[in-house]
Protein backbone atom coordinates (compact mmCIF):
# COMPACT_ATOMS: atom_id res chain seq x y z
CA UNK A 1 0.00 0.00 0.00
CA UNK A 2 1.63 3.15 -0.90
CA UNK A 3 1.40 6.16 1.33
CA UNK A 4 0.57 10.06 0.98
CA UNK A 5 2.38 12.93 2.15
CA UNK A 6 0.41 15.64 3.36
CA UNK A 7 1.04 19.01 4.36
CA UNK A 8 -1.75 20.96 6.29
CA UNK A 9 -1.85 24.77 6.19
CA UNK A 10 -3.88 28.45 6.17
CA UNK A 11 -4.17 31.70 8.25
CA UNK A 12 -3.02 31.29 11.93
CA UNK A 13 -6.12 30.62 13.95
CA UNK A 14 -7.94 29.06 11.40
CA UNK A 15 -8.48 25.40 12.70
CA UNK A 16 -5.14 23.77 11.42
CA UNK A 17 -4.69 22.01 14.56
CA UNK A 18 -8.19 20.84 14.70
CA UNK A 19 -7.85 19.60 11.69
CA UNK A 20 -4.45 17.94 12.97
CA UNK A 21 -6.47 16.90 16.02
CA UNK A 22 -8.90 14.48 13.81
CA UNK A 23 -6.72 13.27 11.61
CA UNK A 24 -4.25 12.15 13.87
CA UNK A 25 -7.24 10.45 15.36
CA UNK A 26 -7.13 7.74 13.04
CA UNK A 27 -3.84 4.90 14.08
CA UNK A 28 -3.29 4.97 9.93
CA UNK A 29 -2.28 8.71 10.46
CA UNK A 30 1.42 10.14 11.78
CA UNK A 31 1.20 14.35 11.01
CA UNK A 32 3.11 15.95 13.28
CA UNK A 33 3.03 19.94 14.20
CA UNK A 34 4.94 23.13 13.04
CA UNK A 35 8.39 20.48 11.80
CA UNK A 36 8.67 22.55 8.81
CA UNK A 37 9.21 19.60 6.17
CA UNK A 38 10.49 21.78 3.71
CA UNK A 39 12.98 23.23 6.01
CA UNK A 40 13.79 19.69 7.35
CA UNK A 41 13.98 18.51 3.91
CA UNK A 42 17.17 21.32 2.98
CA UNK A 43 18.48 19.88 6.09
CA UNK A 44 18.74 16.68 4.82
CA UNK A 45 19.95 17.50 1.52
CA UNK A 46 22.74 18.98 3.10
CA UNK A 47 23.85 16.49 5.05
CA UNK A 48 23.12 13.55 2.79
CA UNK A 49 24.19 14.93 -0.35
CA UNK A 50 28.13 15.13 0.50
CA UNK A 51 28.83 12.37 -2.31
CA UNK A 52 26.88 14.50 -5.07
CA UNK A 53 29.09 17.64 -4.30
CA UNK A 54 32.41 16.12 -3.91
CA UNK A 55 31.71 14.46 -7.08
CA UNK A 56 31.43 17.75 -9.00
CA UNK A 57 34.11 19.43 -7.12
CA UNK A 58 36.25 16.78 -8.62
CA UNK A 59 34.90 17.15 -11.97
CA UNK A 60 35.39 20.96 -11.60
CA UNK A 61 39.07 21.89 -11.35
CA UNK A 62 41.14 19.04 -8.77
CA UNK A 63 44.36 18.29 -10.22
CA UNK A 64 44.26 14.98 -12.26
CA UNK A 65 44.29 12.33 -9.85
CA UNK A 66 46.31 8.65 -10.75
CA UNK A 67 44.49 5.20 -11.02
CA UNK A 68 44.85 4.40 -7.24
CA UNK A 69 43.30 7.31 -6.04
CA UNK A 70 40.75 6.99 -8.32
CA UNK A 71 39.54 3.79 -7.16
CA UNK A 72 39.95 4.96 -3.96
CA UNK A 73 37.77 8.16 -3.99
CA UNK A 74 34.97 5.82 -6.16
CA UNK A 75 35.11 3.60 -2.65
CA UNK A 76 34.49 6.36 -0.68
CA UNK A 77 31.85 8.28 -1.96
CA UNK A 78 30.12 4.98 -2.65
CA UNK A 79 29.92 4.08 1.16
CA UNK A 80 28.74 8.14 1.78
CA UNK A 81 25.18 9.27 1.32
CA UNK A 82 23.43 11.11 -1.70
CA UNK A 83 20.49 12.84 -2.83
CA UNK A 84 18.95 9.77 -3.67
CA UNK A 85 18.69 9.51 0.47
CA UNK A 86 16.65 11.92 1.52
CA UNK A 87 13.32 10.91 0.58
CA UNK A 88 13.49 7.49 2.14
CA UNK A 89 15.31 8.94 5.50
CA UNK A 90 12.44 11.41 5.89
CA UNK A 91 9.58 8.45 5.25
CA UNK A 92 11.37 5.89 7.51
CA UNK A 93 11.47 8.88 10.52
CA UNK A 94 7.64 9.29 10.38
CA UNK A 95 7.21 5.68 10.29
CA UNK A 96 9.38 4.59 13.47
CA UNK A 97 7.49 7.32 14.99
CA UNK A 98 4.19 5.79 13.96
CA UNK A 99 5.41 2.40 14.96
CA UNK A 100 5.77 3.19 18.28
CA UNK A 101 2.30 4.71 18.54
CA UNK A 102 0.46 2.17 16.19
CA UNK A 103 2.56 -0.81 15.90
CA UNK A 104 1.57 -2.85 12.94
CA UNK A 105 -1.24 -0.75 11.74
CA UNK A 106 -0.30 0.15 8.37
CA UNK A 107 1.04 4.51 7.89
CA UNK A 108 -1.37 5.37 5.19
CA UNK A 109 -1.02 9.16 5.69
CA UNK A 110 1.99 10.65 7.39
CA UNK A 111 3.11 14.98 7.19
CA UNK A 112 3.17 17.73 9.36
CA UNK A 113 0.88 20.68 9.50
CA UNK A 114 2.08 24.75 9.59
CA UNK A 115 -0.01 27.35 9.13
CA UNK A 116 2.97 29.06 7.05
CA UNK A 117 2.89 26.00 4.46
CA UNK A 118 0.25 28.67 2.88
CA UNK A 119 2.72 31.09 1.79
CA UNK A 120 4.86 28.56 0.57
CA UNK A 121 2.24 26.33 -1.19
CA UNK A 122 4.21 26.30 -4.93
CA UNK A 123 7.03 24.79 -2.77
CA UNK A 124 4.71 22.09 -1.14
CA UNK A 125 3.36 21.33 -4.54
CA UNK A 126 7.10 20.79 -5.98
CA UNK A 127 7.67 18.12 -3.94
CA UNK A 128 6.76 14.63 -5.50
CA UNK A 129 3.65 13.33 -4.94
CA UNK A 130 3.04 15.24 -1.80
CA UNK A 131 -0.81 16.72 -1.12
CA UNK A 132 -1.51 19.90 0.06
CA UNK A 133 -4.52 20.88 2.56
CA UNK A 134 -5.87 24.48 2.98
CA UNK A 135 -8.32 25.02 6.05
CA UNK A 136 -10.08 28.74 5.54
CA UNK A 137 -12.04 30.33 8.36
CA UNK A 138 -14.14 32.85 8.74
CA UNK A 139 -11.57 36.38 8.85
CA UNK A 140 -13.54 37.44 11.76
CA UNK A 141 -13.48 34.43 13.67
CA UNK A 142 -9.61 34.25 12.78
CA UNK A 143 -8.66 37.92 13.71
CA UNK A 144 -10.84 37.94 16.78
CA UNK A 145 -8.90 34.71 17.84
CA UNK A 146 -5.51 36.73 17.47
CA UNK A 147 -6.97 39.65 19.14
CA UNK A 148 -7.92 37.78 22.03
CA UNK A 149 -4.79 35.94 22.49
CA UNK A 150 -2.62 38.96 22.14
CA UNK A 151 -4.74 40.63 24.81
CA UNK A 152 -4.24 37.92 27.06
CA UNK A 153 -0.43 37.95 26.50
CA UNK A 154 -0.24 41.23 27.23
CA UNK A 155 -2.04 40.38 30.40
CA UNK A 156 0.87 37.23 31.00
CA UNK A 157 -2.06 34.81 30.31
CA UNK A 158 -0.73 33.53 27.00
CA UNK A 159 2.45 33.53 25.41
CA UNK A 160 1.25 34.64 21.87
CA UNK A 161 4.37 35.71 19.51
CA UNK A 162 2.69 35.77 16.47
CA UNK A 163 1.39 38.69 14.81
CA UNK A 164 0.60 41.91 16.32
CA UNK A 165 -0.72 44.82 14.75
CA UNK A 166 -4.31 44.22 13.34
CA UNK A 167 -3.52 45.19 9.44
CA UNK A 168 -1.31 42.67 9.57
CA UNK A 169 -4.01 40.09 11.15
CA UNK A 170 -5.80 40.83 8.24
CA UNK A 171 -3.55 40.86 5.54
CA UNK A 172 -2.44 37.38 6.96
CA UNK A 173 -5.69 35.84 6.64
CA UNK A 174 -6.24 37.87 3.23
CA UNK A 175 -2.46 36.21 1.62
CA UNK A 176 -3.30 32.93 2.80
CA UNK A 177 -6.80 33.07 0.96
CA UNK A 178 -5.30 34.33 -2.13
CA UNK A 179 -2.66 31.98 -2.09
CA UNK A 180 -5.31 29.04 -1.85
CA UNK A 181 -7.48 30.44 -4.65
CA UNK A 182 -3.85 30.24 -6.83
CA UNK A 183 -3.79 26.94 -6.63
CA UNK A 184 -7.62 25.59 -6.21
CA UNK A 185 -8.35 23.06 -9.09
CA UNK A 186 -5.05 21.15 -8.78
CA UNK A 187 -5.77 17.09 -8.29
CA UNK A 188 -3.18 17.50 -5.34
CA UNK A 189 -5.25 20.75 -3.24
CA UNK A 190 -8.11 19.87 -0.98
CA UNK A 191 -9.49 23.45 0.14
CA UNK A 192 -11.64 23.19 3.54
CA UNK A 193 -13.68 25.19 4.99
CA UNK A 194 -13.44 24.95 8.80
CA UNK A 195 -17.49 26.17 9.25
CA UNK A 196 -18.47 23.62 7.12
CA UNK A 197 -15.89 20.97 8.84
CA UNK A 198 -17.92 21.46 12.00
CA UNK A 199 -21.32 21.51 11.02
CA UNK A 200 -21.11 19.13 8.50
CA UNK A 201 -18.40 16.81 9.80
CA UNK A 202 -19.57 13.78 8.26
CA UNK A 203 -19.20 14.37 4.76
CA UNK A 204 -16.53 16.44 5.08
CA UNK A 205 -14.33 13.62 6.30
CA UNK A 206 -15.69 11.51 3.37
CA UNK A 207 -14.11 14.32 0.73
CA UNK A 208 -10.94 14.20 2.69
CA UNK A 209 -10.79 10.51 2.27
CA UNK A 210 -11.61 10.63 -0.84
CA UNK A 211 -9.20 13.56 -1.86
CA UNK A 212 -6.10 11.33 0.06
CA UNK A 213 -7.50 8.02 -1.59
CA UNK A 214 -7.86 5.75 1.94
CA UNK A 215 -11.07 4.70 3.58
CA UNK A 216 -10.43 5.96 7.42
CA UNK A 217 -12.70 6.61 10.11
CA UNK A 218 -11.94 9.96 12.54
CA UNK A 219 -12.86 11.12 15.76
CA UNK A 220 -14.94 14.26 15.68
CA UNK A 221 -13.56 16.29 18.33
CA UNK A 222 -15.15 19.65 17.14
CA UNK A 223 -18.45 20.68 19.22
CA UNK A 224 -21.34 21.50 17.23
CA UNK A 225 -22.70 24.46 19.10
CA UNK A 226 -22.12 27.69 17.30
CA UNK A 227 -21.94 29.62 20.53
CA UNK A 228 -17.59 27.62 20.84
CA UNK A 229 -17.04 28.93 16.95
CA UNK A 230 -18.23 32.43 16.59
CA UNK A 231 -16.23 34.39 18.98
CA UNK A 232 -16.51 37.99 17.60
CA UNK A 233 -16.10 39.73 21.26
CA UNK A 234 -13.06 41.36 20.65
CA UNK A 235 -14.36 43.26 16.93
CA UNK A 236 -15.84 47.05 17.18
CA UNK A 237 -17.82 48.16 14.04
CA UNK A 238 -14.51 49.69 12.85
CA UNK A 239 -12.86 47.05 13.05
CA UNK A 240 -15.46 44.76 11.28
CA UNK A 241 -15.49 47.53 8.32
CA UNK A 242 -11.70 47.44 7.82
CA UNK A 243 -11.99 43.72 7.86
CA UNK A 244 -14.68 43.65 4.95
CA UNK A 245 -12.93 46.22 3.20
CA UNK A 246 -9.91 43.64 2.08
CA UNK A 247 -11.06 42.46 -1.34
CA UNK A 248 -9.96 38.60 -0.28
CA UNK A 249 -12.47 38.88 2.44
CA UNK A 250 -15.21 40.25 0.25
CA UNK A 251 -14.75 37.12 -2.25
CA UNK A 252 -14.56 34.75 0.57
CA UNK A 253 -18.23 35.85 1.41
CA UNK A 254 -19.53 35.71 -1.78
CA UNK A 255 -18.05 33.05 -2.51
CA UNK A 256 -19.09 30.72 1.24
CA UNK A 257 -22.29 33.18 2.24
CA UNK A 258 -21.81 35.31 5.34
CA UNK A 259 -23.53 32.67 7.99
CA UNK A 260 -23.57 35.14 10.75
CA UNK A 261 -26.90 36.43 8.96
CA UNK A 262 -28.88 33.80 10.22
CA UNK A 263 -30.58 34.39 13.45
CA UNK A 264 -29.54 31.28 14.94
CA UNK A 265 -26.06 32.07 14.17
CA UNK A 266 -26.41 35.82 14.85
CA UNK A 267 -27.69 34.60 18.97
CA UNK A 268 -24.63 32.72 19.12
CA UNK A 269 -21.90 35.23 18.14
CA UNK A 270 -20.42 36.99 20.84
CA UNK A 271 -19.71 40.53 20.10
CA UNK A 272 -17.84 43.41 21.89
CA UNK A 273 -20.09 45.48 24.19
CA UNK A 274 -19.78 48.18 21.30
CA UNK A 275 -20.38 46.19 18.11
CA UNK A 276 -23.92 44.68 18.78
CA UNK A 277 -25.57 44.56 15.55
CA UNK A 278 -29.28 43.19 15.08
CA UNK A 279 -30.49 39.81 13.01
CA UNK A 280 -31.71 40.84 9.61
CA UNK A 281 -34.65 38.54 10.96
CA UNK A 282 -36.88 38.87 13.62
CA UNK A 283 -35.67 35.89 16.51
CA UNK A 284 -37.05 33.14 16.55
CA UNK A 285 -36.72 32.40 20.79
CA UNK A 286 -38.92 34.82 22.95
CA UNK A 287 -37.57 37.03 25.61
CA UNK A 288 -39.15 35.30 28.23
CA UNK A 289 -37.13 31.92 27.02
CA UNK A 290 -34.47 33.65 28.21
CA UNK A 291 -30.76 33.07 27.83
CA UNK A 292 -27.84 30.95 28.63
CA UNK A 293 -26.73 31.86 31.96
CA UNK A 294 -30.30 32.92 33.25
CA UNK A 295 -31.49 29.34 34.01
CA UNK A 296 -31.28 26.81 37.03
CA UNK A 297 -28.16 24.57 36.63
CA UNK A 298 -29.48 21.05 36.58
CA UNK A 299 -26.05 19.12 36.51
CA UNK A 300 -22.49 19.86 36.37
CA UNK A 301 -21.39 23.11 35.95
CA UNK A 302 -21.86 24.44 32.49
CA UNK A 303 -23.70 20.78 31.16
CA UNK A 304 -25.34 21.41 28.25
CA UNK A 305 -28.80 20.20 27.01
CA UNK A 306 -28.32 16.69 26.49
CA UNK A 307 -30.93 15.43 23.13
CA UNK A 308 -30.95 12.00 22.25
CA UNK A 309 -32.86 11.07 19.05
CA UNK A 310 -34.13 7.69 18.18
CA UNK A 311 -33.48 6.83 14.55
CA UNK A 312 -31.62 4.36 11.60
CA UNK A 313 -29.52 5.96 8.98
CA UNK A 314 -32.72 5.78 6.96
CA UNK A 315 -33.87 9.33 9.35
CA UNK A 316 -30.59 11.14 9.10
CA UNK A 317 -32.03 13.73 6.90
CA UNK A 318 -35.28 14.20 9.17
CA UNK A 319 -32.88 13.94 12.79
CA UNK A 320 -30.73 16.51 11.48
CA UNK A 321 -33.45 19.11 10.37
CA UNK A 322 -34.86 18.24 14.07
CA UNK A 323 -31.79 18.76 15.16
CA UNK A 324 -30.51 22.25 12.97
CA UNK A 325 -34.70 23.33 14.61
CA UNK A 326 -33.48 22.84 18.42
CA UNK A 327 -30.22 24.82 17.79
CA UNK A 328 -32.30 27.59 15.81
CA UNK A 329 -34.28 28.26 18.71
CA UNK A 330 -32.41 28.46 21.85
CA UNK A 331 -28.98 30.09 22.66
CA UNK A 332 -27.81 27.61 24.84
CA UNK A 333 -25.29 24.89 24.12
CA UNK A 334 -26.82 21.69 22.78
CA UNK A 335 -25.35 18.17 22.36
CA UNK A 336 -27.55 16.53 20.23
CA UNK A 337 -27.01 12.57 19.54
CA UNK A 338 -28.81 9.74 17.02
CA UNK A 339 -29.01 6.83 19.16
CA UNK A 340 -27.64 4.65 16.57
CA UNK A 341 -24.10 5.83 15.91
CA UNK A 342 -23.22 4.49 19.58
CA UNK A 343 -23.23 1.24 18.05
CA UNK A 344 -24.69 -0.67 21.70
CA UNK A 345 -26.52 -3.95 20.52
CA UNK A 346 -29.62 -4.39 21.84
CA UNK A 347 -31.16 -7.77 22.22
CA UNK A 348 -34.38 -9.01 20.67
CA UNK A 349 -37.13 -10.61 22.71
CA UNK A 350 -38.22 -14.05 22.36
CA UNK A 351 -41.92 -13.68 22.03
CA UNK A 352 -42.84 -12.27 18.26
CA UNK A 353 -45.23 -10.52 20.26
CA UNK A 354 -43.02 -8.39 23.05
CA UNK A 355 -40.12 -7.22 19.69
CA UNK A 356 -39.65 -3.33 18.88
CA UNK A 357 -42.02 -2.20 16.28
CA UNK A 358 -39.31 -0.46 14.39
CA UNK A 359 -35.55 -0.90 14.77
CA UNK A 360 -35.78 2.24 17.13
CA UNK A 361 -37.83 1.73 19.21
CA UNK A 362 -35.81 0.34 22.04
CA UNK A 363 -33.01 2.94 21.52
CA UNK A 364 -34.37 4.96 24.08
CA UNK A 365 -34.23 3.01 26.96
CA UNK A 366 -29.99 3.07 26.53
CA UNK A 367 -29.72 6.85 27.48
CA UNK A 368 -29.56 6.74 31.60
CA UNK A 369 -26.49 4.38 30.93
CA UNK A 370 -25.04 6.61 28.00
CA UNK A 371 -25.07 9.25 30.58
CA UNK A 372 -23.30 7.33 33.07
CA UNK A 373 -26.55 7.60 35.09
CA UNK A 374 -25.83 11.12 35.84
CA UNK A 375 -27.86 14.37 34.55
CA UNK A 376 -30.63 15.19 32.74
CA UNK A 377 -31.45 13.90 29.53
CA UNK A 378 -34.55 14.56 26.32
CA UNK A 379 -35.09 11.98 24.34
CA UNK A 380 -37.05 12.57 21.01
CA UNK A 381 -37.94 10.94 17.87
CA UNK A 382 -36.31 11.95 14.40
CA UNK A 383 -39.47 12.74 13.05
CA UNK A 384 -40.05 15.96 15.09
CA UNK A 385 -39.55 19.77 14.47
CA UNK A 386 -39.00 21.96 17.12
CA UNK A 387 -40.52 25.54 17.34
CA UNK A 388 -39.51 26.89 20.85
CA UNK A 389 -36.61 27.05 22.76
CA UNK A 390 -35.88 23.39 23.85
CA UNK A 391 -34.69 24.71 27.17
CA UNK A 392 -37.89 25.06 28.49
CA UNK A 393 -38.55 21.53 28.76
CA UNK A 394 -34.85 20.97 29.84
CA UNK A 395 -35.71 23.02 33.17
CA UNK A 396 -39.02 22.06 33.58
CA UNK A 397 -39.29 20.72 37.29
CA UNK A 398 -39.15 16.97 37.67
CA UNK A 399 -40.88 17.15 41.41
CA UNK A 400 -39.80 13.92 42.54
CA UNK A 401 -39.99 12.01 39.30
CA UNK A 402 -37.33 9.56 37.23
CA UNK A 403 -39.27 10.54 33.95
CA UNK A 404 -41.42 13.23 32.73
CA UNK A 405 -43.58 13.10 29.78
CA UNK A 406 -46.49 14.54 27.65
CA UNK A 407 -50.01 13.60 28.46
CA UNK A 408 -52.79 12.33 25.54
CA UNK A 409 -55.02 15.19 24.62
CA UNK A 410 -58.95 14.79 23.59
CA UNK A 411 -58.72 13.38 19.79
CA UNK A 412 -55.18 11.63 19.68
CA UNK A 413 -53.65 8.43 20.25
CA UNK A 414 -52.91 6.72 23.82
CA UNK A 415 -50.22 8.57 25.48
CA UNK A 416 -47.23 8.41 23.53
CA UNK A 417 -43.23 8.08 24.93
CA UNK A 418 -41.78 9.87 22.12
CA UNK A 419 -40.67 13.36 24.14
CA UNK A 420 -39.19 12.29 27.44
CA UNK A 421 -37.62 14.46 30.44
CA UNK A 422 -35.46 11.59 32.09
CA UNK A 423 -33.21 11.84 35.45
CA UNK A 424 -30.35 9.30 34.25
CA UNK A 425 -29.23 8.70 38.36
CA UNK A 426 -32.42 7.41 39.26
CA UNK A 427 -33.27 5.36 36.00
CA UNK A 428 -31.51 2.46 36.14
CA UNK A 429 -32.42 0.90 33.09
CA UNK A 430 -29.95 -1.82 31.51
CA UNK A 431 -31.33 -3.38 28.05
CA UNK A 432 -30.08 -6.78 28.42
CA UNK A 433 -32.33 -6.95 31.85
CA UNK A 434 -35.50 -5.51 30.42
CA UNK A 435 -35.19 -7.65 27.70
CA UNK A 436 -34.84 -10.53 29.90
CA UNK A 437 -38.13 -9.16 31.59
CA UNK A 438 -39.81 -9.11 28.79
CA UNK A 439 -38.60 -12.86 28.23
CA UNK A 440 -39.81 -14.32 31.36
CA UNK A 441 -43.32 -12.70 31.84
CA UNK A 442 -42.60 -9.96 33.98
CA UNK A 443 -43.04 -7.14 31.64
CA UNK A 444 -45.27 -7.51 27.88
CA UNK A 445 -44.47 -4.91 24.87
CA UNK A 446 -47.54 -2.38 25.90
CA UNK A 447 -46.52 -2.37 29.81
CA UNK A 448 -43.25 -1.38 28.25
CA UNK A 449 -43.47 1.12 25.71
CA UNK A 450 -47.62 2.54 26.32
CA UNK A 451 -47.11 2.48 30.20
CA UNK A 452 -43.61 2.65 31.02
CA UNK A 453 -43.38 0.23 33.78
CA UNK A 454 -39.47 0.33 33.73
CA UNK A 455 -39.68 3.93 35.37
CA UNK A 456 -40.70 3.94 39.31
CA UNK A 457 -42.06 7.82 39.44
CA UNK A 458 -43.81 8.36 36.18
CA UNK A 459 -45.19 11.95 35.50
CA UNK A 460 -47.49 13.14 32.76
CA UNK A 461 -46.83 16.75 33.80
CA UNK A 462 -45.00 18.30 30.19
CA UNK A 463 -47.47 20.57 27.68
CA UNK A 464 -49.00 18.92 25.21
CA UNK A 465 -47.83 21.47 23.28
CA UNK A 466 -44.12 19.66 23.06
CA UNK A 467 -45.50 16.89 21.14
CA UNK A 468 -48.14 17.93 18.73
CA UNK A 469 -49.58 15.02 16.47
CA UNK A 470 -49.61 16.37 12.73
CA UNK A 471 -51.13 19.65 14.21
CA UNK A 472 -49.28 22.80 13.49
CA UNK A 473 -50.61 26.02 15.43
CA UNK A 474 -48.09 28.84 14.83
CA UNK A 475 -46.58 30.52 18.05
CA UNK A 476 -48.50 27.51 19.81
CA UNK A 477 -46.98 24.45 19.02
CA UNK A 478 -43.84 23.91 20.42
CA UNK A 479 -42.76 20.69 18.56
CA UNK A 480 -44.77 19.12 16.10
CA UNK A 481 -44.38 15.40 15.73
CA UNK A 482 -44.81 14.28 12.18
CA UNK A 483 -46.21 10.46 12.97
CA UNK A 484 -47.94 8.88 9.80
CA UNK A 485 -45.10 7.47 8.11
CA UNK A 486 -47.16 7.35 5.08
CA UNK A 487 -47.37 11.23 4.85
CA UNK A 488 -44.00 12.63 6.37
CA UNK A 489 -42.74 15.61 4.66
CA UNK A 490 -39.77 13.79 3.60
CA UNK A 491 -41.13 10.78 1.51
CA UNK A 492 -44.42 12.43 0.59
CA UNK A 493 -45.78 15.65 -0.87
CA UNK A 494 -49.50 15.12 0.95
CA UNK A 495 -48.58 15.72 4.25
CA UNK A 496 -50.63 19.32 5.31
CA UNK A 497 -47.82 20.63 7.32
CA UNK A 498 -45.00 19.85 4.59
CA UNK A 499 -44.04 23.38 3.61
CA UNK A 500 -43.08 24.05 7.42
CA UNK A 501 -40.67 21.04 7.61
CA UNK A 502 -38.72 22.11 3.99
CA UNK A 503 -38.95 25.48 4.75
CA UNK A 504 -36.47 24.66 7.89
CA UNK A 505 -34.54 22.28 5.54
CA UNK A 506 -34.24 25.22 3.61
CA UNK A 507 -32.61 27.28 6.12
CA UNK A 508 -30.55 24.25 7.59
CA UNK A 509 -28.94 24.45 3.69
CA UNK A 510 -28.41 28.27 3.32
CA UNK A 511 -26.75 28.42 6.77
CA UNK A 512 -24.09 25.60 5.97
CA UNK A 513 -25.72 23.12 8.47
CA UNK A 514 -26.64 20.72 5.76
CA UNK A 515 -25.14 20.49 2.54
CA UNK A 516 -26.73 19.85 -0.89
CA UNK A 517 -24.64 17.06 -1.13
CA UNK A 518 -26.08 15.77 2.19
CA UNK A 519 -29.80 16.10 0.27
CA UNK A 520 -27.85 13.94 -2.75
CA UNK A 521 -26.36 11.52 -0.96
CA UNK A 522 -29.70 10.69 1.19
CA UNK A 523 -31.69 10.74 -2.39
CA UNK A 524 -29.28 8.38 -3.70
CA UNK A 525 -29.84 6.55 -0.91
CA UNK A 526 -33.37 5.71 -1.21
CA UNK A 527 -34.21 7.09 2.58
CA UNK A 528 -35.73 10.38 1.13
CA UNK A 529 -38.44 11.47 -1.92
CA UNK A 530 -36.20 12.60 -5.35
CA UNK A 531 -38.76 16.13 -5.31
CA UNK A 532 -36.73 17.16 -1.93
CA UNK A 533 -34.18 18.43 -5.00
CA UNK A 534 -36.53 20.16 -6.85
CA UNK A 535 -38.02 22.04 -4.19
CA UNK A 536 -34.81 23.43 -2.57
CA UNK A 537 -33.44 24.08 -6.36
CA UNK A 538 -36.57 26.36 -7.07
CA UNK A 539 -37.04 27.80 -3.57
CA UNK A 540 -40.15 26.02 -3.02
CA UNK A 541 -41.76 25.63 0.68
CA UNK A 542 -45.06 23.93 -0.17
CA UNK A 543 -44.24 20.64 -2.26
CA UNK A 544 -48.42 21.05 -3.16
CA UNK A 545 -47.35 23.53 -5.70
CA UNK A 546 -45.24 21.38 -7.78
CA UNK A 547 -46.58 20.13 -11.01
CA UNK A 548 -47.29 16.69 -11.66
CA UNK A 549 -44.18 16.45 -14.06
CA UNK A 550 -41.81 18.12 -10.94
CA UNK A 551 -43.33 15.03 -8.96
CA UNK A 552 -42.60 12.62 -11.65
CA UNK A 553 -39.54 11.42 -10.45
CA UNK A 554 -40.68 9.84 -6.97
CA UNK A 555 -42.80 7.51 -8.90
CA UNK A 556 -40.37 4.71 -8.58
CA UNK A 557 -39.17 6.20 -4.80
CA UNK A 558 -40.14 3.60 -1.75
CA UNK A 559 -40.15 4.90 1.23
CA UNK A 560 -37.97 3.10 3.63
CA UNK A 561 -41.02 2.40 5.85
CA UNK A 562 -42.27 0.06 3.71
CA UNK A 563 -39.46 -2.56 5.12
CA UNK A 564 -40.88 -2.22 8.56
CA UNK A 565 -44.11 -2.48 6.84
CA UNK A 566 -43.44 -6.15 5.19
CA UNK A 567 -41.45 -6.76 8.21
CA UNK A 568 -44.60 -7.14 10.51
CA UNK A 569 -47.34 -7.07 8.46
CA UNK A 570 -48.63 -4.31 8.80
CA UNK A 571 -47.93 -0.24 9.23
CA UNK A 572 -49.65 0.61 12.27
CA UNK A 573 -49.75 -0.88 15.37
CA UNK A 574 -53.15 0.83 15.61
CA UNK A 575 -56.14 0.98 13.27
CA UNK A 576 -56.83 4.72 14.20
CA UNK A 577 -53.45 5.88 13.40
CA UNK A 578 -54.14 4.04 9.38
CA UNK A 579 -57.83 5.81 9.79
CA UNK A 580 -56.62 9.34 10.10
CA UNK A 581 -53.55 8.88 7.53
CA UNK A 582 -56.20 8.20 5.35
CA UNK A 583 -58.32 11.13 6.28
CA UNK A 584 -55.44 13.63 5.92
CA UNK A 585 -54.19 11.98 2.26
CA UNK A 586 -57.77 12.94 0.98
CA UNK A 587 -58.10 15.91 2.70
CA UNK A 588 -60.85 15.70 4.67
CA UNK A 589 -59.44 15.89 7.90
Amino acid sequence: MKDTLLLIGGSPRSGTTAILQILNSSPAVFITSEENLLKSLKSLEGLLGTRGRRAKALVNGMRELSPRETLTLDNIHSHNFDGASVWPTLRHIYALHHAALHGETPLQVWGDKLPAYAREIDAVLALPDARYLHITRHPFDVINSMLRRLEATRKGLDWWKGITEFDAMVEAWASAYEAVESVEGSPRVFHLQYEQLVFDFEANALALNRFLGVDLSYQNILVSDPALHFDRSQLTPELQRRIEEHPAVQRYVARYRDDASMPHVQRAIRWSDDAQVESPRAPLASAQQGVAGDVPDHGPAGQPIRVFIACTPAEWLPMRVLEFSIREHTTRPVEAAALYQFNRPIPVPADVRNRPRTPFSFQRFLIPELCGHAGRAIYLDADMQVFSDIGALWDHPMEDCDLLTVDATTGQRRPQFSVMLLDCAALRWNIESIVADLDAGRLDYDALMFEMKVARRLGRRLPSTWNSLEHYQPNETHLLHYTDMTTQPWVSCSNPNAEVWVAALRRAIHCGFLSRHDLAREIDAGHVRPSLQTQIDMGVDDPRGLTRAQTACDDAFKPPYRALEAARGGLWSEPRAAVGSLLRGLGLR
